[in-house]
């Protein structure tokens, strides 16, 4: 039987923390502000996977909760390391989310000017979502202009999924 992790350590109680790939750094990093933010997105993700009517969507939300925790490890390694068992965001992962993006603007009669969200539970979730993806770029163009990500496409992906979550929600309300 695996050896159980414990939760509460301590070791963080100085304000401290473990990056994934070793090193020490403050709990107020930008890299961990960015990586909390991804976290945010992740769990409100899974509050509007709960609530969305069509099975595909469902998927699409779980696929992209997975990449998030990608994302999320590489945001928490040290600039110029990397971590075994984890995909960084790539050119083929913003290709597939631009075509998906396509694919959904051609099923979709999209509504002419800004969008009030509330329609349905599940369209008010991938909203907020999708505001909170939008504050992850913000907060990832800082670090890629820092050079404390190297990853452009990491920020390209965070872009186009901003989008998506935006035609997830369309496409949940009709």
């Amino acid at each position: 039987m695996a050896k159980r992790q414990k939760i509460v350590t301590g070791i963080g109680d100085d304000g401290q923390t473990t990056l994934a790939s070793g090193e020490r750094i403050s709990k107020d990093a930008p890299c961990l502000n960015a990586c909390g933010d991804v976290d945010e997105l992740t769990s409100q993700l899974g509050l509007a996977r709960c609530h969305v009517k069509h099975e595909e969507t469902h998927r699409a939300i779980l696929t992209i909760q997975m990449s998030l925790f990608d994302l999320a490890a590489e945001l928490v390694t040290a600039p110029g390391k990397t971590l075994t068992g984890v995909k960084p965001i790539d050119e083929e992962r913003v290709a597939i989310l631009t075509e998906r993006c396509h694919e959904l603007e051609s099923e979709l009669t999209l509504p002419d000017g800004f969008i009030v969200p509330s329609d349905n539970l599940a369209s008010a979730h991938l909203d907020c979502a999708r505001a909170t993806a939008r504050r992850c770029e913000r907060k990832m163009v800082g670090l890629f202009r820092e050079k404390l990500l190297k990853n452009k496409y990491a920020v390209i992906w965070m872009n186009r999924l901003s989008d998506y979550l935006w035609l997830l929600a369309r496409f949940e309300e009709q």
